[in-house]
């Protein structure tokens, strides 16, 4: 059992039930849609809804999974996670960093 973690809407606190359905390679295009990316993502059975992305999936012990980064377009009860270990990385680089990252360009 996991569950989603967030502030869906732009509303308060929520953690809603989920469960890993799947782990698989994906690839996906970027924000902008200009590069392609190979990434470890979960499947997950949950409702993720906007103001979830970001956010984690964790284990009911809090352990982290995952970040929220998608729900399904077709079926309202999946919703997608980059694993932990995909993002760790990021996330150590991103705790190091001491100059300001641009944001690139607006989606």
């Amino acid at each position: 059992s996991s569950a989603v973690l967030g502030f869906p809407e732009n509303g308060p606190f929520a953690a809603n039930a989920a469960r890993i359905r799947d782990e698989q390679q994906l690839r996906s295009p970027d924000i902008y849609n200009d590069d392609s990316s190979l990434r470890e993502v979960y499947s997950v059975r949950a409702t993720v809804r906007p103001g979830n992305s970001g956010g984690p999936l964790v284990s009911n012990a809090g352990r982290v999974y995952g970040m929220i980064f998608a729900a399904s377009v077709t079926d309202s009860t999946t919703g997608y996670a980059l694993t932990a270990d995909q993002v760790a990385g990021l996330a150590r680089d991103g705790r190091r960093a001491e100059q300001p990252t641009s944001t690139g360009a607006c989606a």
